[in-house]
């Protein structure tokens, strides 16, 4: 890890949902809580625009879960303790 944030962990920090290509770093953050939506065909793209743009309960959840990932996977505790162990373990 470079200890920087990609920038669609930024945003979902801050609550937003993540509409992203299913390159495997994006499954993974948006597989962990369901905190948006993983685009693999151009109808996917629009699709998933137009429903986070048209159902706010829906864009909400997805925002909500996506800052429960950044929490639970990102946050510089967890990061922190992620290299802890790390060193840990090669001492």
């Amino acid at each position: 890890r470079s200890g920087m944030l990609p920038s669609y962990t930024v945003q979902m920090a801050v609550g937003l949902p993540a509409l992203a290509s299913p390159q495997q770093s994006y499954v993974e953050a948006i597989g962990h809580a369901g905190g948006g939506i993983v685009a693999r065909e151009p109808a996917e793209w629009r699709t998933g625009l137009e429903r986070l743009r048209d159902d706010p309960p829906y864009r909400a959840e997805l925002g909500a879960r996506a800052q429960r990932t950044v929490r639970e996977r990102y946050s510089t505790p967890v990061v922190a303790k992620q290299y802890l162990d790390l060193i840990e373990s090669l001492a």
